[in-house]
């Protein structure tokens, strides 16, 4: 009888196996390095101000020593969810902070979800274009940047993990 080994393979099998593994541990290995560079500004470096035309409901941004510029989609439930935290944030906060969302959402998309929290303190900057996501470097979203008064980076992230403690602390 012709009795064959089903665990024996051939040396060129193992060898293509072994260069597919190692490949696919390679791409799992590299992949986190991308997403690292997911947005451009860095800690400490100096971004450009909000610039447009329109916000929500005519409302423009007071002035504060601290903002937390938010990148948002209403389409977004993590979006949505940050809306409160970030509103919660500057009433703590009081003139200490502002909150400017910029949206690529038109007015009626955006405005019942989030003319509630509207306020010279809490505003909505229309990025119709693009530009401001772009200038940014933002390719996901939530996404969040807390400045200075001089627009230097002092944190950065997904809008729900800024806290009180990271907003009391920056200078």
């Amino acid at each position: 009888t012709n009795k064959t080994n089903k665990f024996v393979t051939s040396p060129m099998k193992n060898f293509y196996a072994m260069k597919k593994n190692g490949f696919l541990l390679l791409l799992a290995w590299i992949a986190p390095l991308f997403s690292l560079q997911a947005q451009n500004a860095a800690l400490g470096e100096r971004v450009s101000e909000v610039k447009t035309e329109t916000w929500l409901g005519g409302v423009r941004p007071m002035t504060a020593p601290l903002t937390v510029i938010a990148f948002f989609a209403a389409s977004n439930p993590a979006c949505v969810k940050s809306l409160e935290q970030l509103y919660a944030l500057t009433e703590k906060s009081g003139e200490r902070l502002r909150v400017i969302l910029v949206t690529r959402d038109d007015d009626a998309k955006i405005s019942p979800v989030v003319t509630p929290y509207l306020s010279p303190r809490f505003t909505v900057a229309f990025d119709t274009d693009g530009k401001i996501f772009k200038n940014f470097g933002v390719n996901y979203v939530p996404f969040s940047l807390l400045t200075d008064a001089r627009n230097r980076v002092l944190w950065q992230g997904n809008s729900l993990h800024l806290t009180d403690k990271i907003v009391s602390s920056a200078q």
